[in-house]
């Protein structure tokens, strides 16, 4: 009869009622929860900016050329230092054995002194000179070894800031998401109040009509 039927309708609202209070429950919940983390990612950027990964990217791969040109220039420095260190001992060398020479090997004459002093003296000036060479190749290679840490360092400071970068745009980025979430549930939660209100109506409606068949 008509009775029944009234409040089975009235018993399936009150249900469809308990379940969108429910759901607006939760949304208020996941909406707090959002707004909370909103707030902490909010604090850790303040002040800061999105910023544009790409230029510090191209300064890290200038970074790493001029320490590849480094370390290459490193190279031909100690390899220049290896060769003229080759030479000088070979000279001492040459002086030590001549000095020791009595006899040349090749024609069997007796060495003299002045041909003695005169090959030490040659050999003398030549480890001078070599010396001299190693020297300047030596403060080179201090100096470009000085360069080298320090591009290597500076290499590091710009790994870091684009660390630093990409870490406070995926922040920014979780930031905009999480707004948009919240905008999400907000839209949802004003939906479900409004069926909220129509079902309040219609039961309204629906005792009534009980009141009246009673």
């Amino acid at each position: 009869n008509k009775l029944n039927e009234l409040k089975k309708e009235l018993r399936v609202n009150e249900n469809d009622l308990k379940n969108k209070l429910e759901q607006v429950k939760d949304i208020k919940k996941d909406i707090n929860y959002l707004e909370k983390e909103s707030l902490d990612i909010k604090k850790e950027i303040e002040g800061k900016e999105k910023l544009n990964i790409k230029d510090i990217e191209k300064d890290i791969k200038y970074k790493e050329n001029e320490i590849k040109l480094m370390e290459e220039t490193l190279e031909k420095i100690n390899y220049k230092i290896n060769e003229f260190n080759i030479k000088k001992d070979g000279s001492e060398d040459i002086k030590e054995r001549i000095n020791k020479l009595d006899v040349c090997p090749t024609c069997k004459q007796i060495v003299s002194k002045e041909h003695k002093h005169s090959i030490v003296q040659i050999e003398k000036e030549k480890i001078q000179e070599y010396l001299e060479s190693l020297s300047l190749y030596e403060k080179e290679e201090k100096e470009a070894r000085k360069k080298l840490v320090s591009l290597k360092k500076e290499r590091e400071e710009l790994k870091e800031r684009s660390y630093s970068i990409e870490l406070i745009n995926l922040k920014i980025k979780n930031l905009e998401n999480k707004t948009s979430k919240i905008e999400e549930l907000k839209q949802t939660e004003e939906r479900i109040k409004k069926e909220i209100g129509k079902i309040n109506s219609e039961n309204s409606t629906l005792f009534e009509e009980i009141e009246k068949i009673k």
